[in-house]
Order: C-alpha cells, then structure tokens, then sequence
C-alpha cells in the first residue's frame, strides 16, 4: 500500500516537472490490459480480467537501468498501478488493483541475442517477428495483484465479505 500511494504522490507531482518518471493516465492515449490473474493459494480461485493503465512508466521518460546493461536488460517498461474488473469462471464478479512489468522488450532481447548471429531461415524470421514487435503496440506484461469478489452468485457481498487475496496477473496489454 505505501508502495501505491508513493507511486500515486510521484505522479501527481509528475506535471510539474519536465521528464517525468511516472505520467498519469492519459485518455486520448490509454493503456489496457487482458489477461488472467492467477490465485497464489487456489488455482481455481484464478479470475480473468481487463485493466486500464492509471500511471504508466515508459522507457522514453528515462530508466535506472545504467547504460552499460541495456545490451542484456532493456530499459523498464512498467505500469505502478493498473485497475480493473472481470470474472471467475465460477461466475463471480471481481475487482483488482496492481502493477505490472511490460516484459516483451526482455524477451526479445533475450531472443535476439540468441539468433542475431544465425543465417538460418527460420532463425531470421524469429528475429524478424521479434524486432517488429514492438511497434505494434501490443506487449506481454505480468505482475503481482489484489483482487476481490464484491458480487459472489450474483449477490452483491457486503464490503467486509469481499475475501480480498493477492495474485500474479499475467496478460497482453496494448497502448493505443
């Protein structure tokens, strides 16, 4: 919770300064996410949701990643706080709040780094999707959640009802 509210605070302050870290939600340009929540306790307690990016972080607004590792780790791309509803498949309403990691930009460089060296056809093409990818807006993202069942059988609960639990959402998420 400290963690949200200080990302919060951060971008509030964030208009203010030129090159921001963190920037608020920006409607002509939002960022969505769908995906699955995972539960850490039960599987089936995993719910199917779609987040809209509340404070975004992009590798254009600086990184703390140094320099010299970006050749290994690209600089991060990453979403401080994300809000969202969706359902069970038990038919349960949920709500969730949390963060995630855009990790594509990892990913491929992983699999760039592997294939950059191969002439192979098939290996050129690999590197070909994933050098591509990114300028289609659509990337992979993943992190940790906490969601809640305010309407259990299609019964709203009271607040005190809702059994709130912690999860890891994983997901494609698109920057329009």
């Amino acid at each position: 919770m400290k963690l949200i509210t200080a990302a919060l605070l951060a971008a509030l302050a964030a208009p203010s300064i030129a090159s921001p870290y963190f920037r608020p939600l920006d409607i002509s340009h939002p960022q969505v996410s769908a995906g699955a929540i995972w539960s850490t306790s039960q599987l089936n307690q995993s719910v199917g949701v779609t987040d809209l990016a509340i404070i975004t972080h992009s590798p254009a607004d600086g990184s703390i990643i140094p320099g010299s590792w970006r050749s290994v780790m690209p600089p991060e791309d990453w979403v401080p706080l994300q809000l969202g509803a969706g359902g069970s498949f038990t038919g349960n309403a949920v709500i969730n709040a949390g963060t995630s990691l855009n990790v594509a930009p990892q990913v491929a460089a992983l699999v760039l780094r592997g294939v950059s060296a191969s002439s192979s056809p098939w290996l050129v093409a690999v590197k070909s999707a994933f050098t591509g990818a990114s300028k289609t807006g659509l990337s992979f993202a993943a992190g940790p959640t906490w969601y809640a069942a305010p309407v259990v059988n299609g019964t709203m609960l009271p607040v005190d009802k809702w059994q709130g639990r912690f999860g890891i959402f994983t997901g494609a998420a698109w920057k329009f």
